[in-house]
């Protein structure tokens, strides 16, 4: 359901008329009846991407009165004050009331009943402009927004004001710029812009805007946590545009985007991008454009009608499996969620929601037979949001021994955080158990607790049997109870009808608690085999810090623990001292040229899965 935001946070409560005269109406006041124009708001005001009033600014409120039939465009009274109580008196007649609230200084004070404007002119309401002190569109913040309101033909009467409320909203289109996949942003120092800004006059009476002369504009936005944000959500720019209520903001030209990886903007970062002229922004409405700004072949998607009130980030989980969102046929539920297949058994999860619809229908007994040998093509990042106060965001391990994953997992480079798994788990990580199957190209952090004696507990899957994980990587801690094996990657591998193997995966301890230490690996926990051979294959790790009862002999700190000897490890050491793995920051170079279109990067100590040109 669409909500509104109230005068203020924001709703005005009506116009309450007092049904007395009185005998000295206040200085400057119009003679006729005392009205008081109530404003509430819920605590602090409310914008719908900050939950508080931006630091160092405070709202002030702005109500212009203008009677219908005075001769003079001018207002017959104005009233700007930092909170939402007016008084004032009005005599019959019929008016406009146009109401404007923005975000000014903290420490501005009234002068000749005025405060200073910061990003928008207001002396006159019916032309709103933005202030020098804006900076350029595409380089804003939340201080730059703003909410207005009107409530035209008010009739007063000879005694009182009939009762009237407005709900205010904003006079913008915003459009976020959004990097998919989002992990890219970490490579990127500086972004630059070229488009046609032109001046935008905005009228609260009639809800119209009026454009002016034009100019050429180029900036160069660094990234110095101040530009970047909302980098966390993928959004490297945004702008507020005005927006006539009948009808759509457009952009006046191209938009060309480029990135660097210096803050000088001098080595570019693939191809410029260009967002096509033209498009359409709804007023009170979020449009997000996004894509891979990197990729200039490949195509911008343009989300159209995400209301500020009603958005809710798709790739944050809300911890609710499809038993409890569908409780009268979750199965069904599910499987609507999980969306129709691009093509025969391939299916590509773009949301949170898709992702646990993925993982119940693998964990259910009616549906496992069906979806548990299916590809399953990841194209975000993902919160799971596992640090959150919420209990009921703890994410279940995909996949059991009588109900194992056997498909096929393409993480596309991308990063799954805060995953929280805690509970009474034989098979414990992202996966349970992956049986046949494959991961590849996914990147895990967070906490993996289970409470079951003798379990197998890793970052990436408790357990691999007859299968395959590559270029994964996982960063947190590990809790067993008393494993089996606990592993960076995998607590347990098993190589019975085929062989298994770990490959190009990189293992980011934070802590591990086992009381059975001689089991724990930094990349494999325990390591058993049939007729095959598990192979380990250019893994590395960073020292983490190992709280079990007993150390963990240095031989044993890629693999905890092994029953046979079909056991290949090769090239796989401590982060520290590892060499042919890895592509040096400034190229393409690594391991497997022709094999992938991701690779892992040493950038100043950080270890980060890219994806790079071939």
């Amino acid at each position: 359901m669409k909500q509104h935001l109230f005068w203020g946070g924001l709703c005005l409560l009506g116009l309450l008329a007092a049904c007395t005269q009185i005998e000295q109406p206040p200085t400057g006041g119009e003679v006729g009846d005392l009205v008081t124009l109530t404003v509430q708001r819920e605590e602090d005001p409310v914008t719908r991407a900050e939950p508080v009033v931006p630091d160092g600014y405070k709202l002030r409120y702005i109500l212009e009165i203008r009677d219908k039939a005075a001769s003079t465009p001018r207002p017959t009274q104005r009233f700007e004050q930092d909170n939402g109580s007016f008084a004032f008196m009005l005599a019959e007649g019929t008016y406009d009331f146009l109401l404007w609230s923005d975000y000014i200084a903290e420490d501005a004070e009234l002068s000749k009943a005025k405060y200073p404007d910061k990003y928008y002119n207001t002396q006159n309401l019916k032309e709103v402009f933005r202030t020098n002190a804006m900076p350029d569109s595409l380089a804003e913040h939340e201080a730059m927004d703003a909410f207005f309101g009107v409530l035209p033909g008010v009739v007063k009467g000879a005694s009182v004001l009939p009762l009237t409320s407005v709900t205010l909203t904003r006079p913008f289109a915003r459009i976020n710029l959004v990097q998919e996949p989002l992990s890219m942003l970490a490579t990127v120092r500086a972004v630059g812009l070229s488009y046609t800004k032109a001046k935008q006059t905005f009228d609260i009476q009639t809800g119209e805007v009026e454009t002016g002369d034009t100019e050429e504009k180029t900036l160069v936005l660094t990234n110095n946590g101040e530009v970047f944000q909302m980098a966390d959500k993928g959004i490297f720019a945004y702008a507020y545009l005005f927006a006539p209520e009948e009808g759509n903001a457009t952009t006046a030209s191209v938009i060309d985007v480029s990135f660097y990886s210096n803050e000088a903007a001098t080595q570019q970062i693939g191809q410029t991008c260009e967002i096509p002229a033209g498009k359409s922004y709804k007023r009170n409405y979020v449009t997000n454009v996004r894509g891979d700004y990197l990729d200039a072949d490949g195509e911008l998607d343009i989300d159209h009608g995400l209301d500020y009130e009603e958005y809710v980030d798709p790739t944050l989980w809300d911890g609710v499996y499809p038993d409890v969102q569908y409780p009268d046929d979750p199965t069904a539920g599910a499987i609507a969620t999980l969306g129709d297949p691009i093509s025969p058994g391939v299916y590509e999860i773009t949301t949170a929601d898709q992702l646990d619809c993925m993982a119940w229908l693998i964990n259910n007994a009616a549906t496992n037979a069906t979806y548990r040998g299916y590809t399953y093509n990841l194209k975000v990042d993902i919160d799971l949001d596992g640090e959150s106060a919420d209990p009921e965001k703890l994410w279940t391990p995909i996949g059991t021994y009588s109900l194992p994953f056997t498909g096929t997992l393409n993480g596309g480079g991308h990063l799954i955080k805060n995953m929280n798994v805690n509970g009474e788990y034989q098979c414990a990580g992202f996966f349970g158990v992956i049986d046949g199957g494959a991961a590849s190209y996914l990147q895990v952090s967070g906490s993996v607790t289970s409470t079951t004696f003798y379990s197998n507990v890793g970052g990436i899957a408790g357990y691999l049997y007859d299968g395959t994980i590559s270029f994964c990587s996982y960063e947190g801690s590990l809790s067993p109870a008393d494993a089996a094996g606990t592993g960076g990657i995998v607590g347990f591998m098993y190589a019975d009808t085929s062989d298994s193997s770990l490959q190009n995966c990189v293992s980011l301890l934070t802590s591990v608690t086992n009381p059975n230490a001689s089991n724990n690996g930094t990349i494999l926990g325990y390591s058993g085999a049939g007729d095959y051979h598990n192979y380990i294959t250019n893994c590395a790790w960073t020292p983490c810090d190992n709280t079990a009862t007993t150390d963990v002999p240095d031989d044993k700190l890629t693999i905890g623990k092994t029953s046979a000897d079909q056991v290949i490890s090769d090239n796989t050491e401590e982060y520290a001292t590892v060499t042919a793995m890895f592509a040096d920051s400034a190229d393409n170079a690594g391991i497997n040229a022709n094999a992938s279109a991701f690779r892992w990067f040493n950038d100043d100590g950080t270890l980060t899965l890219k994806a790079v040109d071939l």
